[in-house]
């Protein structure tokens, strides 16, 4: 029996994988789903299962929430995978599930504070949660980060940004101008 379970297994890796090839995302997803079914720790086909569940044609809601599903699993077993993290912000903040997506942003961030892609995923959902007070956060995480590393230009272009979400026009030209005199 269990090598019946082991080879079926086995093959539908193979079949999704063919079928992912071909671009045949329908036929991908199924096998590649059944596959996980016995493989759920598998990074590489977890990926390929999400990626294959968002290129299924028509979209559906189900096919959104089975790629969710996928990248969870991914973050669980690796909270700094920053592909993973990335995607799910990114499909969070397409249904305009904001509070999601910065649970996911925040989880990342903590487990690499340094990265420079964490630190502006979570300036981008704070800001997408459209309060004033979260607003206020972002602008203050990214004046802390400047204030450890003052010559890092992606985090000056962050803050003008930030500054520019608010309409703070003035101030953001001015923070763009102070980079272009200190990275000519």
């Amino acid at each position: 029996r269990g090598y019946r379970v082991r080879t079926a297994a086995r093959r539908a890796l193979i079949a999704g994988n063919a079928a992912y090839d071909q671009r045949a995302f329908t036929k991908a997803a199924a096998h590649l789903g059944r596959y996980l079914s016995r493989h759920p720790a598998d990074t590489r086909t977890l990926h390929k299962y999400a990626d294959a569940q968002l290129r299924r044609r028509p979209p559906s809601g189900s096919n959104i929430q089975q790629a969710v599903n996928a990248l969870e699993q991914i973050l669980r077993q690796n909270p700094a995978e920053a592909e993973a993290a990335g995607k799910l912000i990114d499909l969070y903040l397409l249904v305009q599930d904001q509070v999601s997506a910065r649970r996911i942003a925040e989880t990342w961030y903590s487990a690499v504070p340094t990265e420079p892609s964490a630190r502006r995923a979570l300036v981008k959902t704070l800001i997408a949660q459209g309060k004033d007070d979260d607003h206020a956060k972002a602008v203050e995480r990214v004046r802390e980060w400047l204030t450890a590393s003052p010559d890092e230009p992606y985090l000056l272009r962050l803050e003008a940004s930030v500054l520019t979400a608010p309409n703070q026009i003035e101030q953001a030209r001015a923070v763009l101008e102070g980079l272009l005199d200190r990275h000519p």
